[in-house]
Formats: structure tokens, C-alpha cells, sequence
């Protein structure tokens, strides 16, 4: 669709934020669980699975935690770097039927981005980049591990000296 063209051209061979924002009218998406409730019929259903997948192919988080509208949450912020939110607020308006959601980050985005991010403790889970994550060698050690397991023993020297 349009945002995959968007953020394809955009991000090819190159890491992007990707901010993406507003009223989503997606009231079956159960934000906390990451899944879609089934009463709002089936044309909501089928947005909020899409909305969720492409949410999942691109490392997009949700950040509009309390509800924008009765009680769902219907305005969304969709994000890859949350690193760069300070904070998330919903406040009543009388200019909409909607609570007005303010997000503040910790830069400018009419500036350029320098990539020098905010500091994070050296071991806390906010201060993982999943996107420079070398997702093979996780996988490998899960391998080795289970294989070490499995045979009370450690792989053999030509296993070990291929990693």
C-alpha cells in the first residue's frame, strides 16, 4: 500500500525513523495484548489485524497508552524509536470529541537529526537497538545451547570453529 511505498523509497539501505500519526478509528485493537476483539464487525477486524502486521514487519510501537475517545483508544502514535518520546499526555478539549494527545520528544523534528541519542543506562531493555541486532548469531547461540543440552555435552570442534 501507500505507507510500504513511503516507507520503502524511504528507508532502502538506509535506517529512518518512522513516525506515523493520528485517528486510526480502530476501537477492537486491544493495545496491551497486541490483538484484535472481535464485537466491531468484520471490516474493523480485518483493519486492525493489517494495522498490527504492518505494526510488526516494521518494529512500530504504539505509544498512546489511555484512552482518546470514551474508553479506546482511537488516536495512535506509531513509532520505531521510541527512544526520542519523553513524554505521552491526553488531556480533555472542547474542540473535539476526542481527548487532545500531546507527545513530547526529546528533539526537534523540524531539525535534522544528528543520531546522537539521548543516554540510556548501559543494561536497561530501552537502550537495545533491535534494528543493528544480529538476529543470526541470537539464533545460533539458542542452537547451541539446546544441542549442548540435549547431548550432556558441548558441539564439536568443527561446529565451533564454522561460528
Amino acid at each position: 500500500g501507500f505507507s510500504e511505498r513511503i516507507i520503502h523509497k524511504n528507508t532502502s539501505g538506509n535506517y529512518m525513523d518512522i513516525n506515523i500519526l493520528g485517528d486510526f478509528n480502530l476501537p477492537n485493537i486491544c493495545w496491551g495484548a497486541l490483538s484484535v476483539n472481535h464485537p466491531h464487525g468484520t471490516a474493523h477486524n480485518e483493519a486492525g489485524n493489517l494495522l498490527l502486521q504492518f505494526m510488526e514487519e516494521h518494529l512500530l510501537t504504539q505509544v498512546v497508552r489511555c484512552p482518546t475517545r470514551g474508553d479506546n483508544i482511537l488516536d495512535l502514535f506509531l513509532t520505531n524509536n521510541d527512544r526520542y518520546i519523553s513524554s505521552v499526555t491526553t488531556d480533555e478539549t472542547s474542540l473535539s470529541d476526542h481527548r487532545l494527545v500531546t507527545i513530547n520528544l526529546t528533539y526537534d523534528p523540524t531539525q535534522p537529526i544528528t543520531h546522537e541519542l539521548p543516554y540510556l543506562e548501559k543494561h536497561s531493555f530501552q537502550a537495545v537497538d533491535y534494528h543493528d541486532c544480529d538476529y543470526t548469531l541470537i539464533i545460533v547461540r539458542q542452537l547451541l545451547r539446546y544441542i549442548r543440552q540435549s547431548n550432556s555435552g558441548t558441539p564439536s570442534k568443527e561446529v565451533t570453529a564454522r561460528l
